[in-house]
């Protein structure tokens, strides 16, 4: 899992519930890293100082980019075997350059996750992971801020580096 955020420890909690060989958690902040082993990640790797070579020596079948942004794109396109597959879930706004030669020689299948480009409605699925209790929101509420507080929590939430997760907004009177 390349990115840590709301999406990938989503993930991470729901993959550590499979037949896994192994399952590493790959972003660049620490808490997040630290979060994502609680969750469920048998390894973590902190990316800002990952040895990209010795990744590769792991032949992962598997890569799930849900990190947003290229350089988390090129990562994930680096690491996973040749022949294995690509899970692109994460959005990266603005233009993306895609690593086509290397997806192309080294014969990766890339599948776009998005919600967006299922063909069936997955909230049920998902609401049924959060009633069995795979997945627990809860460790991944960061912020929580009154009605009146709304304005600071999105500065918090698109200001990069302040630890900001997910926010709640809690009703009125509470």
């Amino acid at each position: 899992m390349v990115g840590c955020g709301f999406m990938g420890l989503m993930f991470i909690q729901a993959l550590s519930h499979s037949l896994l060989d192994r399952l590493i958690a790959i972003d660049v902040d620490p808490a997040r890293l630290n979060l994502a082993k609680k969750l469920g990640a048998m390894e973590i790797v902190n990316a800002s100082s990952a040895d990209v070579e010795k990744l590769k020596e792991l032949s992962l079948d598997t890569v799930v980019d849900s990190s947003g942004n290229q350089k988390g794109l090129e990562l994930s396109s680096n690491i996973v075997r040749a022949g294995g597959r690509l899970n692109l879930f994460g959005w990266n706004h603005g233009t993306a350059t895609v690593p086509s030669e290397l997806w192309h020689m080294h014969g990766l299948t890339v599948i776009n996750s998005s919600p967006s480009s299922a063909l069936r409605d997955t909230w049920p699925a998902a609401i049924r992971l959060l009633d069995r209790k795979l997945i627990d929101l809860e460790p991944l509420i960061s912020d929580v801020a009154r009605l009146d507080g709304y304005p600071d929590l999105l500065r918090k939430a698109t200001t990069p580096g302040s630890g900001y997760l997910k926010g709640v907004v809690e009703l009125a009177g509470k």
